[in-house]
């Protein structure tokens, strides 16, 4: 999943800094939702379609922040538009309604484990759609 170290050099430190950020989360929730798994609180089927779950939301969510090229300093930045306003608030909805939404599904001590696994899902999706958004940002620019 590199960017190239090319690419690196031509994205806005902000962008950067937010991939990484999504990265640190990623990490934290899949090592506890591995956790969960190993002791027994919840099976790991129940937390894949929770991470599958989380990918779809967090490709989507990746479109709150527009990526586009800046020829003045040459590299690729982001910006909010209103799109990205509606998808943030339907998001945080969603964050909210986690716990009602799984628990339709999922019973007691899962819940959490499965919308742990939803959270980690929903930032490895950030990721790639950031990842995706940058790639093409810079392949139009010519990079």
């Amino acid at each position: 999943m590199s960017l190239g170290s090319d690419r690196i050099r031509g994205v806005d430190p902000k962008v950067l800094r937010s991939v990484r950020i999504f990265l640190v989360v990623w990490l934290a929730m899949s090592g506890i939702v591995v956790y969960e798994i190993a002791d027994g609180i919840v099976a790991w089927q129940e937390t894949a379609v929770g991470v599958l779950a989380g990918i779809g939301v967090g490709i989507v969510s990746a479109r709150m922040t527009k990526l586009e090229w800046d020829d003045k300093n040459a590299r690729v930045t982001g910006r909010w538009d209103w799109i990205g306003v509606v998808i943030l608030a339907v998001y945080v909805g969603l964050i909210f309604a986690r716990s009602w939404i799984v628990g339709h599904w999922v019973d007691g001590p899962a819940v959490t484990a499965v919308g742990l696994a939803i959270v980690a899902g929903s930032m490895i999706g950030r990721i790639l759609g950031t990842v995706h958004g940058i790639r093409a940002v810079t392949r139009a620019a010519g990079m």
